[in-house]
């Protein structure tokens, strides 16, 4: 445990399995401001109300900790997306139910690419971020039947 981001109003102590998150904030390597400010609020919050040791035990390798962060960020996507069919509650439901099939989707399709990348080692966070950003924002638009928003880094 090594890690600590600059100009922090407190210090707290991350376990090594949250390097390259860490080191992907503190290098602002995630080229959305947005997802930057998601991820370094979630780290913050954890780290304070959950606390290193906890944060060790929930992070056993540096892939649960990118996981978990990826993760957060989509969920947040999809939050933000499904918000613009709030008048549209017939819309909404129904596109909120299409949200579990997509996210089924984007994991074999994630794991399949993983596996078949896995001579290339572990990914830059930020790299690994963008992809599956991509991968599940295409799997959302197939189930969709349309193009959302493409906010954040669905690009």
């Amino acid at each position: 445990m090594r890690n600590w981001y600059p100009d922090a109003l407190r210090c707290v102590w991350t376990p090594s399995t949250m390097d390259a998150v860490m080191d992907a904030l503190r290098k602002k390597q995630i080229g959305c401001r947005f997802c930057h400010n998601i991820i370094l609020q979630e780290v913050g919050t954890m780290a304070i109300q959950v606390g290193a040791i906890a944060l060790h035990d929930q992070f056993a390798s540096q892939l649960d900790a990118n996981n978990y962060f990826i993760n957060t960020i989509v969920e947040c996507y999809v939050t933000t997306t499904l918000h613009e069919f709030r008048n549209h509650r017939k819309k909404w439901k129904r596109l909120k139910r299409k949200v579990p099939s997509a996210r089924r989707r984007w994991i074999a399709k994630r794991d399949e690419r993983r596996q078949a990348e896995a001579y290339l080692g572990v990914q830059l966070f930020s790299y690994e971020l963008r992809r599956a950003c991509e991968e599940f924002y295409s799997a959302l638009r197939i189930e969709w039947g349309f193009s959302p928003g493409k906010l954040f880094l669905m690009k």
